[in-house]
């Protein structure tokens, strides 16, 4: 898997993971019940879906693309995500 970039949401804290294949949304939201959760699309969405079996291999990745950008959300995600 290789992200080709993330999108920050203003809702407290979900953030959109892009790869080539598809996009993952990481649970961070002020008040979840789901905090750390990764969906298959935005939480709220009435047809979202958790994929935890991509958990790991969307920390392998966030630790590839934070050598290639300078985003400071990264080692915050990864740490956060495990």
């Amino acid at each position: 898997m290789r992200i080709t970039g993330l999108d920050h949401y203003l809702d407290g804290g979900t953030t959109r993971v892009d790869t080539k294949e598809e996009s993952f949304f990481v649970d961070f939201r002020l008040g979840t019940n789901t905090s750390g959760e990764i969906y298959d699309r935005y939480p709220d969405h009435e047809d979202a879906k958790i994929v935890s079996n991509k958990k790991s291999e969307i920390i392998s990745a966030l630790v590839e693309y934070s050598e290639t950008t300078t985003d400071p959300t990264i080692p915050i995600l990864i740490r956060d995500m495990s």
